[in-house]
């Protein structure tokens, strides 16, 4: 996890949907103040998700992001 105990995060940029945090020699890197790094990250590897629109991404990541939630609400429920 990041420091703000981060996991996921990403940002839309041309359609595509970027991470923002990767892992990085080991450990989380939060990418949010060097986003034409994983950018170009994401383009050199070709790990993200292209939509036809960044609304259309940013749509997409609010609901991942509220299932990732749901998630571990009930996994911490759990007491895992």
């Amino acid at each position: 996890m990041t420091e703000a105990r981060e996991t996921v995060r990403s940002a839309s940029f041309d359609g595509k949907l970027i991470p923002l945090i990767r892992m990085i020699d080991g450990k989380l890197v939060d990418m949010q103040n060097d986003t034409d790094r994983a950018y170009d990250m994401a383009i050199q590897k070709g790990d993200y998700i292209q939509f036809e629109s960044d609304t259309a991404a940013d749509a997409f990541s609010k609901r991942l992001s509220n299932m990732i939630d749901r998630k571990r609400s009930i996994m911490s429920q759990m007491g895992k």
